[in-house]
């Protein structure tokens, strides 16, 4: 199973994330008191209601807002990935390349850019090779090191794919150590080695990466179908973490096995 959303745990310079919401348009005062409320509203409502999120967002951005220019081309893209809507990829990229505008050295925004060509539906080579041009202009963000790695695993580039993989989890990419954890358990671009993609998955799990929470306690469960019984240093912490994931999908301890299973065999 290949992903290309992730975690991270560092902090960059010039993102979404770091960026003040006073970074805009000159105006007047009021309009600038006007514009940090609708901003103070739609980060306060990020998590409770995302639909007022967006539509707040969205009213920054028209108003010139950096930051609501970003958070409105994220929502826009998160939500084209997420449906294959191809207009709502492509508006996102409008908004991210507005907010380029306003500022040539924000990485957020080159691979919000790179990111919508990689994840348009039905993706051409030309727009992969465009994808990889513009991840290349924030290839030191973890995402965008993490995204490179996924281009050239997808296009059969597996060993350069593995060392993006290693620069992006040391940058704090979550996603690349369980893509680490999958490539090094199924022998791709590098040896075939249970006991590294252990590691790999252990690592991201005990950090919270959903994935592969569930990752290293289904690999438990299928190293313990051909050796019974036998003990490692990661099976006491694997199953715990897995019943972590499976609990926020609604499974319960008693159908916990029956679930692994079923995913084994299926997968």
């Amino acid at each position: 199973m290949m992903i290309l959303s992730q975690t991270t745990n560092s902090a960059q310079p010039k993102t979404l994330s770091n960026t003040t919401t006073n970074q805009q348009k000159p105006g007047t005062p009021a309009r600038r008191q006007t514009l940090d409320f609708v901003m103070t509203l739609a980060l306060s409502l990020r998590k409770k209601n995302p639909v007022e999120a967006k539509r707040w967002y969205g009213e920054a951005a028209k108003q010139g807002n950096l930051v609501g220019q970003l958070n409105y081309a994220q929502k826009l893209l998160d939500e084209g990935i997420g449906t294959k809507n191809r207009n709502s990829i492509i508006k996102a990229r409008d908004w991210f390349e507005k907010a380029l505008g306003q500022d040539a050295e924000l990485k957020e925004a080159a691979y919000g850019i790179g990111l919508s060509y990689a994840k348009i539906p039905g993706a051409k080579e030309e727009d992969l090779g465009t994808a990889r041009d513009w991840l290349m202009k924030a290839e030191d963000h973890p995402k965008a090191l993490f995204a490179l790695g996924y281009l050239d695993e997808q296009q059969g580039r597996y060993g350069t794919a593995i060392e993006l993989y290693k620069q992006a989890k040391a940058e704090g990419s979550l996603a690349a150590a369980y893509n680490l954890g999958r490539c090094r358990e199924i022998g791709r671009g590098t040896v075939k080695n249970i006991d590294e993609a252990e590691n790999e998955y252990l690592f991201a799990a005990e950090l919270g990466h959903a994935m592969s929470q569930f990752a290293i306690g289904l690999l438990e469960y299928n190293q313990d179908k051909l050796i019974p019984n036998l003990q490692t240093p990661q099976r006491s912490t694997a199953l715990p973490l897995t019943k972590t994931y499976l609990s926020t999908k609604g499974y319960t301890n008693k159908n916990l096995s029956v679930h692994l299973g079923l995913y084994s065999y299926y997968h």
